[in-house]
């Protein structure tokens, strides 16, 4: 595809309201493989497939994005993990024996 005709693709999809898997990959920080993933349990924001390309409706993302945040202010909140109480530590001192063989070496024969 030509610059020229990719240019006005791109113009033509922004006419209309369309946002390239690129695109929204970027605008949400996620992977095209999450988008993908979304894709296949209906969970991400709606999209739509033209031929061999997957593109997605702006007005239908600003509607998923709207139900997303009334979701998060619905959704009860998680309790917070109680601290582990505090484990004691003990110090171990070693004493190296090797200084004593030196000294009397004898008494470890």
């Amino acid at each position: 595809m030509t610059d020229a005709v990719l240019s006005i693709a791109t113009g033509i999809r922004a006419a209309i309201g369309l946002a390239s898997e690129n695109e929204m990959s970027d605008i949400l920080q996620v992977s095209k493989q999450t988008l993908a993933t979304w894709r296949c349990k209906k969970k991400g924001p709606p999209s739509v497939r033209l031929g061999k390309r997957v593109f997605y409706p702006v007005s239908d993302f600003n509607t998923w994005i709207g139900s997303q945040r009334a979701e998060q202010q619905d959704a009860p909140k998680r309790p917070r993990l109680k601290q582990a109480p505090s484990v004691p530590t003990q110090t171990i001192t070693i004493k190296d024996h090797r200084d004593d063989a030196q000294e009397n070496p004898s008494a470890f024969y």
